[in-house]
């Protein structure tokens, strides 16, 4: 088994409302909910994306590469929002080392914890988490993930100066891990 869905050379992907579940690893290695190559801008929200072997993977094989040539496959623009993804077990989103542009709008998801170094474990590469969803309940009967609770999840910053315009760093409230830089 590869993936449940496959996207790639698509100038527009929305992706949205649905349940993908129990995707199992496959012969390869593989075993994503979803997997985008090459994509430019994508829309995916309200969605279960739970219990699979891998969530949401963007492949690229760099600039020149085989299978993504001139431009590499960059990282898409619009976002991954509004989801429940939550208990995969390699990752809930991942973005290929090599892959050029981003980073990856994944703010605004629940990631089956509120805790900072949980979301961390959950993500791989470019892409940006926050801020994030500290509630998983689904509001809303209808199909997909329709989020209760607020998006407020996310690194404390520390500043240099009350006006907070000098930023010095930034760490995960639950965590000693740091997860930026001066700026």
């Amino acid at each position: 088994q590869w993936a449940a869905l496959e996207l790639n050379n698509a100038a527009q992907v929305n992706i949205k409302n649905n349940t993908i579940n129990d995707v199992q690893q496959g012969v390869y290695g593989e075993g994503e909910a979803i997997q985008f190559w090459n994509v430019e801008t994508l829309d995916v929200s309200g969605n279960f994306i739970t219990n699979n072997y891998q969530g949401i993977y963007f492949y690229s094989d760099g600039v020149g590469g085989t299978f993504c040539g001139t431009y590499g496959c960059p990282i898409p623009g619009g976002s991954i929002s509004s989801n429940s993804i939550s208990g995969n077990t390699m990752f809930g989103v991942k973005v290929e080392a090599v892959a050029s542009g981003g980073p990856l709008d994944a703010s605004c998801n629940w990631w089956g914890s509120a805790a900072a170094a949980d979301v961390l474990a959950s993500i791989s590469g470019d892409v940006d988490a926050t801020p994030w969803l500290v509630d998983g309940t689904d509001g809303n009967l209808a199909i997909g993930f329709q989020p209760a609770g607020a998006c407020t999840g996310g690194p404390v910053k520390v500043y240099s100066d009350l006006a907070e315009t000098t930023l010095v760093d930034t760490y995960f409230t639950n965590s000693a891990s740091r997860i930026g830089g001066i700026g």
